[in-house]
């Protein structure tokens, strides 16, 4: 979607989210998942919906962190976040389940919370390209994106 207004004035950076902390703690530090509060996060998430991010039960919380863990040592190793087209196969479009990311009037990416952790694992690790679904472009931000970005 294409849209103005002020939307994108009302950011803040990646590094005031808790899910980044809580990676860093975990990634960085090599303190577990539960004492660099994950779970305390996702006890709160459940309080919100019933499946915060796919998650039913806590077993179901312990295999989503494992998975992260190998996640974090696939992307460490290749220096790569897949694409959902190389995970998925011919069935996603647009990067949908990716990544998701506006761009404001300057063409510069806005993190909008889908995909923290793989996010989270791709700043840490410092990847210099990671694939990511588009959600609003800034109308003023858009011959700046395309400058930017159309070479990709």
């Amino acid at each position: 979607m294409v849209m103005g207004g002020d939307w994108d004035l009302q950011t803040y950076p990646v590094s005031e989210l808790e899910k980044y902390h809580i990676c860093r703690k975990h990634f960085v530090d090599g303190i577990s998942w539960e004492d660099a509060g994950a779970y305390a996060n996702m006890a709160r998430a459940f309080e919100e919906k019933p499946d915060p991010d796919g998650c039913r039960t806590w077993d179901d919380v312990k295999r989503r962190f494992d998975r992260l863990d190998e996640l974090y040592e696939t992307i460490k190793n290749e220096r790569k976040l897949l694409t959902q087209k190389e995970l998925n196969g011919k069935k996603a479009m647009r990067e949908k389940g990716g990544i998701y990311m506006h761009f404001n009037r300057h063409g510069e990416p806005i993190f909008s919370r889908g995909g923290s952790h793989r996010f989270s694992i791709s700043l840490i690790l410092e990847l210099e390209e990671i694939p990511v679904q588009i959600g609003v472009i800034h109308k003023d931000g858009i011959e700046k994106f395309i400058q930017k970005y159309s070479a990709i």
